[in-house]
């Protein structure tokens, strides 16, 4: 099967899993460990994110209507290098790529938390809420790497190899600087730092995006699993121009060629006032006509 088929069974597995039984009593145990870590809420959760029943509505409503976004191997490969240098800016409903999505990723996303533990996402979701922000989910795929093994949160439950659960979640304003708690917007543990350069790398021309249907067999399981099946969103890194930018001028006599690696910049928009960063992809400097010197020494380590 192609792969990005993976993405509309995990869209499946996740809505099927977190409208069971088990899916809302683990939301609700996993929402009582999370607040209970946190600053005291208010006396009354009745209905917002603190309240365990609450959530459990909220996360199978969401994944009903969410919009499936598949990322290509080369394509995470390329965000989990660019994330290391991104730094966190106040969020604009103009980053997000949808209103109501889900993004399910070839491989587990590593990162470590504050306490030092290694945590996988297979997948995050979201949905705007009002003109004020949106709601953020991520989700474990459970048989991916994970220093949490603690079990589920009730004895008895049981949860099996592949169950997508609920990992974190957060409200997000827009137009206020990322950060949670005791972390700074700029923090590696910071799970705002990758949704945000990912959504920022998705919104320019160094991706290309196609709408697939699934094949029968997948639309089949899904009308199974009584969920609507929908098209996918295919999102494929494009291949760098191996030449310079267009427009650039000099008249410096240049005596070789050589690589400019790929780095975040600072992209000024005068008419709102402000500066985003966008990606500039790799590319060979130079005139073409002259040898291409490569560094001496160079390593190049990718962290999975």
């Amino acid at each position: 099967m192609p792969r990005w088929e993976e993405a509309h069974d995990g869209l499946v597995d996740a809505y099927r899993f977190n409208n069971s039984d088990t899916g809302r009593l683990y939301t609700q145990g996993f929402v009582e460990s999370f607040t209970s870590k946190a600053p005291p809420p208010p006396s009354d959760v009745k209905g917002t994110i603190a309240d365990p029943e609450m959530v459990g509505k909220i996360i199978p409503a969401l994944l009903w209507n969410a919009d499936p976004v598949y990322i290509e191997p080369e394509m995470q490969m390329l965000w989990e290098a660019a994330t290391k240098s991104f730094s966190a800016e106040p969020l604009r409903e103009t980053d997000l790529i949808t209103r109501t999505g889900f993004v399910w990723l070839p491989s587990p996303f590593l990162m470590e938390d504050v306490n030092h533990k290694t945590t996988s996402m297979r997948a995050f979701a979201w949905h705007v809420t009002s003109d004020s922000g949106l709601i953020v989910f991520a989700f474990h795929r459970q048989g991916d790497i994970d220093d949490f093994d603690d079990g589920p949160p009730y004895p008895g439950m049981r949860i099996t190899t592949g169950d997508i659960i609920v990992s974190h979640y957060m409200p997000w304003p827009f137009d206020t600087a990322p950060g949670v708690g005791d972390i700074d917007k700029d923090d590696p543990r910071n799970l705002q730092r990758p949704i945000q350069c990912l959504w920022r790398l998705l919104s320019q021309t160094i991706t290309t995006k196609a709408g697939e249907m699934p094949s029968r067999a997948f639309r089949r399981r899904a009308e199974r699993a009584k969920f609507p099946h929908r098209r996918v969103t295919v999102v494929t890194l494009r291949r760098p121009n191996q030449h310079e930018p267009s427009g650039e001028h000099t008249t410096v006599e240049w005596t070789h060629r050589w690589i400019v690696a790929g780095h975040w910049r600072n992209q000024p928009y005068p008419s709102l006032g402000i500066s985003r960063q966008i990606w500039i992809s790799p590319f060979v400097k130079g005139p073409d006509d002259l040898p291409l010197v490569m560094p001496k020494e160079r390593v190049f380590q990718l962290v999975r």
